[in-house]
């Protein structure tokens, strides 16, 4: 196995030697689907029996009848405290404490625990993905006193297409500084890259549900829209403690 913070902060910027078994990926699938329909009962309770007859790479059929934007603050998506518990439990995290040492996944919006969340991206819908970005630009622009920490980004698709993820980023892209400039949005300083995306070469995430993807936070990477189905996810971020 290739040292996952060489591959990182020398490679490409990610490393993807690292899945979900068929129980963890089983596990963590309950574990958004349960607080999906929670949240979909307690505003569209009309609605509530037509969303748990599909799964949620099915979302995008019935997502007309509810109010998307209203259901789904990033807030909202963060998974309990327990259920956060379930997930340090997985083998790979393990695996990853034992190639950086200790860590914990940050809670870099205040919510009061670590923040594991999971997306909706419906096929087709742009409006659903955000520009290509860096991780870091966030914390520089919000969290300036916590930008010099140590960090590293976990990526798991749940549903998606295949071996059509839904994620893509530009390789070496986090040896580089970028310039961007910010605007703000929903109370939270929002980076806008100032780059052109036709000078991109970028390089799509090509795996099956349950694949790991870790990478640096200064890469650049971000969302496409997909053709078929509804693409679900989860991530987090890792600070690393440093001695």
């Amino acid at each position: 196995m290739e040292n996952l913070l060489n591959e990182i902060n020398d490679n490409k910027g990610i490393f993807t030697e690292y899945s979900l078994n068929k129980s963890e990926l089983e596990t963590l699938r309950n574990i958004v689907r349960v607080e999906y329909l929670n949240r979909i009962e307690v505003l569209h309770p009309q609605e509530i029996n037509q969303f748990k007859k599909k799964p949620m790479s099915s979302y995008h059929m019935l997502s007309e009848i509810i109010d998307h934007k209203m259901l789904w603050p990033k807030h909202i998506r963060c998974i309990s405290n327990d259920n956060v518990k379930i997930v340090k439990d997985f083998k790979f995290i393990k695996s990853i404490e034992n190639e950086i040492g200790n860590f914990f996944i940050t809670d870099e919006d205040s919510i009061g625990r670590s923040e594991v969340y999971w997306r909706l991206v419906r096929p087709n819908y742009s409006q659903d993905v955000g520009p290509l970005h860096a991780d870091s630009w966030f914390w520089k622009l919000n969290q300036p006193d916590q930008y010099i920490n140590k960090r590293v980004k976990v990526w798991i698709p749940l549903y998606c297409d295949e071996q059509d993820t839904g994620f893509q980023y530009v390789p070496y892209s986090q040896k580089r500084n970028w310039n961007y400039k910010s605007e703000l949005k929903d109370g939270k300083l929002k980076p806008i890259p100032e780059f052109k995306y036709s000078e991109l070469e970028t390089t799509r995430f090509q795996a099956s549900p349950g694949s790991i993807i870790v990478f640096n936070d200064n890469l650049i990477h971000g969302g496409y829209t997909t053709k078929f189905s509804t693409r679900v996810s989860v991530e987090f971020t890792i600070s690393i403690v440093l001695t």
